[in-house]
């Protein structure tokens, strides 16, 4: 299944202090671990409010900028060239090219997908 690949990133970082796709982890900065999870996307890009030209993939801002995460999710699904588009915040480390292919193989069985939290309720 061909599917884009879409890393959020323009998150303040207010909490955690500084700016997380930045953030050093395991060797790698956060936001190329999750780019490496993406590995198998037709494309891949950030959405994000900075420049991130170590990323290596186009750094698209939001469409409409100031409106949180959702904002970020709009700008992913209308710059995407696929129907498909695997979105990712770039706080996430953890995710592997086999998470995303478990979740595609997942949705070519049914026609939607929401992931569940490990109470049960949809993320």
């Amino acid at each position: 299944m061909r599917f884009s690949g879409a890393v959020l990133a323009g998150g303040r970082s207010r909490r955690f202090g500084r700016d997380k796709a930045r953030f050093v982890w395991r060797g790698k900065p956060l936001l190329e671990h999750v780019l490496a999870s993406l590995a198998e996307a037709d494309e891949r890009f950030v959405v994000a409010n900075r420049p991130y030209p170590e990323a290596g993939v186009p750094v698209l801002p939001d469409l409409v900028p100031g409106r949180g995460p959702l904002s970020g999710l709009h700008a992913a699904l209308s710059y995407a060239r696929h129907e498909v588009v695997a979105v990712a915040a770039c706080d996430l480390p953890n995710l592997s090219p086999a998470y995303w292919r478990f979740l595609l193989r997942a949705l070519g069985e049914a026609p939607a997908l929401a992931v569940l939290d490990p109470e049960g309720r949809p993320e």
